[in-house]
């Protein structure tokens, strides 16, 4: 990680992805260019995603491990809140993505993965996320 990812509190990763947090969404990826991830929500709504450490998550996308929904790898997002989460585990996700929102793996900078409900579940190893105002504040 880079110097410009700040602690990730594990209690964050619980409100961004917990059983209340109805700003998260699934998405996939379409493309990755500098900072900026492109998305497709798996409800069609095409986004854009500004990464502070894009160097991590495009290191993440060529992991052999990752879970892929329709050929593309499989996120979990809540802008509000700031954090990208890429499936990692199961090459395919199971029918019903179960997912401890409250039981984190930690590292150097906090929470580094959430871990899914059991072994048929994929973990989401954890980013941060910017807006385009912290984007220009740089």
């Amino acid at each position: 990680m880079s110097s410009r990812t700040k602690y990730i509190a594990p209690k964050r990763v619980e409100v961004a992805f917990g059983r209340d947090a109805a700003d998260a969404y699934f998405a996939v990826v379409t493309s990755l260019v500098g900072p900026r991830l492109q998305v497709r929500s798996l409800r069609g709504e095409e986004r854009e995603i500004v990464l502070c450490d894009a160097q991590a998550v495009a290191d993440a996308l060529e992991r052999l491990d990752i879970t892929r929904f329709s050929g593309r790898p499989l996120l979990f997002v809540n802008a509000r809140l700031r954090l990208l989460a890429i499936a990692i585990g199961p090459e395919a996700p199971p029918a019903q993505i179960g997912w401890f929102p409250h039981a984190v793996r930690l590292g150097e900078h906090g929470a580094v993965e959430m871990l899914g409900s059991d072994d048929a579940q994929p973990s989401w190893l954890l980013f941060e996320t910017m807006t385009d105002d912290d984007e220009r504040a740089r």
